[in-house]
């Protein structure tokens, strides 16, 4: 589970940072290594919780990058 900070980051990005975030979260969901890949499954649901706490659409046109910015 990620952690304070994590939550924090999340209440406080703009919607451009909370899609690339998530494509790369996603991006990096495959990782099998100590747990990697399930917590970045969380943090897709977290990403996409907020986008639509926020009304705003996920784009899933965003392709991700493995390990960018936002994944855990």
């Amino acid at each position: 589970m990620p952690s304070n900070n994590f939550y924090e980051k999340l209440a406080f990005a703009t919607e451009p940072q909370l899609q690339e975030w998530l494509a790369n979260a996603r991006a990096t969901c495959s990782c099998i290594g100590h747990w990697k890949g399930e917590r970045n499954r969380y943090a897709v649901e977290e990403y996409t919780a907020e986008l639509r706490l926020r009304g705003v659409p996920v784009d899933k046109s965003i392709e991700g990058t493995f390990n960018g910015d936002g994944s855990v």
